[in-house]
């Protein structure tokens, strides 16, 4: 148990320091210009030479600095503020709440010139893209496809498809714009586009939701650099290859912008051809023989047509048609020939099954839509309004 006198002792201390806590005092500071405007940022350091008190503190946006628990008694203080001379005067500290005006006068000196360089990186994450600036490749590249090539994670094969990190290609969008064409054609365009005309490439490998399911693959956007245009161009492929059967393909793509509109327009025709043949010899029995000789054919025409544009009405807004046909002709012919035949009697049985068949199927798919931003943090309104009509084969 305490003594009455201990209890006494902690009482007068307790209540000398609650007192003193009590009457502590707060300054308000406010630190302007000979033009009345507010100095934000302004330091403001407050001592006293008898009790060694230090008190720190910054002028606010209306350039008010606070300082609160002050005894009363002297104090020297001074504010200082970039341009402008340092302040030293004494202020003295009475009770309740101290109100300063000081006025900095500016520090009649010039800065020298000063130079400030800073590299900018060739690759950097945003949110849920990384964005590559070709600008300081373009000294080791000759064109935007190069800089693909060059760009680590991302591998280019000979056909000019560019994979992420999947077994599907890509999908390829130029200034936000999917293009719609074969993997060739895209390597075209970008082919032809310095690496000084792109302001940047942004790689999406898990897109979001705004974007087309298909891109499994990812999305690569190659921005462009304002005034860029891809103008007008155009490509044709053709080719073929021949054995006991032949496949042969064939098609073109142009492509056509000015200031506001883009247009292009590609097709293509594929005639795949297969030819099996087996032959097989099986015993029944000690002295019967079944012979199968069989011979498949088929033969796939397929054709593809997608045309498109594209409107910018402004900065905001964009208007956009695509529409893409699909053709494919299936054609086949088996042929089973089934021979038996023993040693006494020679051909017993005998029997060949024909089959033909022959599928047509067509998918046409035409979207029409209108896409406006509202504000430049990446809000956006997409309205779209698709049209499919698919006859199955038969």
């Amino acid at each position: 148990m305490f003594s009455p006198r201990l209890i006494i002792i902690f009482t007068l201390i307790f209540f000398m320091a609650f007192r003193a806590f009590a009457q502590s005092d707060q300054l308000e500071i406010l630190v302007i210009n000979p033009e009345n405007e507010s100095l934000p940022g302004a330091t403001i350091q407050l001592f006293s030479a008898v009790s060694d008190t230090k008190k720190f503190a910054v002028t606010n946006q209306q350039g008010l600095a606070v300082l609160k628990r002050i005894q009363a008694g002297k104090y020297t203080l001074q504010i200082s503020f970039m341009g402008y001379k340092t302040l030293e005067s004494e202020v003295k500290v009475t009770s309740g709440i101290e109100k300063f005006k000081f006025v900095l006068q500016p520090d009649a000196f010039n800065l020298k010139e000063v130079a400030v360089v800073a590299r900018k990186p060739v690759i950097r994450q945003e949110d849920d893209k990384m964005i590559i600036d070709p600008e300081s490749l373009a000294t080791t590249t000759s064109n935007t496809l190069e800089v693909l090539e060059s760009t680590p994670g991302l591998y280019v094969d000979p056909d000019g498809g560019i994979y992420l990190s999947s077994t599907t290609a890509a999908t390829i969008y130029i200034n936000g714009r999917e293009q719609k064409m074969s993997s060739q054609d895209i390597a075209t365009i970008l082919r032809s586009l310095p690496p000084n005309s792109v302001e940047r490439i942004e790689i999406m490998r898990t897109p979001s939701t705004k974007y087309d399911a298909s891109s499994s693959g990812g999305i690569i956007n190659v921005v462009l650099k304002k005034g860029v245009k891809l103008g007008r161009s155009g490509s044709v492929n053709a080719g073929m290859n021949q054995g006991q059967v032949g496949n042969r393909y064939a098609g073109f793509s142009i492509n056509f912008s000015n200031d506001k509109t883009s247009n292009y327009v590609n097709a293509n025709y594929n005639r795949n051809q297969q030819f099996d043949e087996m032959n097989s010899t099986r015993f029944i029995g000690i002295d019967t023989t079944l012979l199968q000789a069989s011979e498949v054919s088929s033969s796939n025409h397929q054709v593809y047509l997608g045309f498109g544009s594209n409107y910018q009405l402004n900065e905001r807004t964009n208007y956009y048609f695509d529409g893409r046909i699909n053709a494919t002709k299936r054609e086949s012919e088996s042929s089973n020939l089934n021979t038996t035949s023993a040693t006494d009697f020679g051909k017993l049985l005998e029997s060949n099954n024909l089959i033909q068949t022959d599928a047509l199927q067509l998918n046409i798919q035409q979207d029409l839509g209108m896409s406006t931003k509202f504000d430049t943090l990446g809000s956006m309104l997409d309205l779209k309004l698709s049209y499919s009509h698919i006859i199955p084969p038969g």
